[in-house]
């Protein structure tokens, strides 16, 4: 009977690391951090800049701004950009500038934060985001 339970306590532990490796990871399953506009879901996007993979989630683009999770994911060089500095955003022909970048500073392979715009007009038409500094041009695009 010992020997069954220390078998049962071996596949639990295994079980749980496994799971907590997972989430750690970006592995496992993710709750949508999509953002909503009137009438419409923003979906995630992910473009190839250079060597850099970029993933860009918005969570709002609304009259107040617009807030973007940012990744950044590299194995070949440094990711040296200035995030905020580098970030263009246009919404409905409008470019709102001012961004802010509350994350990881420059350097290293792997950088996440959040880009903030304060708001610079109507919130209608097409939203683009282009971050500069990363090897090619690069815009991702969402219709509001």
């Amino acid at each position: 009977m010992r020997r069954g339970l220390s078998r049962v306590g071996v596949v639990t532990v295994a079980i749980l690391a496994g799971a907590l490796a997972l989430s750690s990871c970006g592995g496992g399953s993710e709750k949508s951090k999509n953002a909503k506009v009137p009438g419409r879901t923003l979906a995630t996007r992910t473009i190839k800049a250079s060597e850099v993979k970029v993933t860009i989630a918005p969570l709002r683009i609304d009259a107040t701004g617009a807030e973007f999770e940012v990744k950044l994911d590299t194995h070949s060089g440094d990711l040296d950009v200035d995030v905020a500095k580098s970030a263009r955003l246009t919404v409905g022909g409008t470019e709102w500038s001012g961004a802010t970048w509350k994350g990881a500073g420059p350097g290293g392979h792997h950088r996440e934060g959040r880009l903030t715009f304060p708001a610079a007009g109507p919130v209608s038409g097409r939203a683009g985001l282009t971050i500069n500094g990363l090897g090619k041009p690069n815009t991702v695009e969402w219709s509001l």
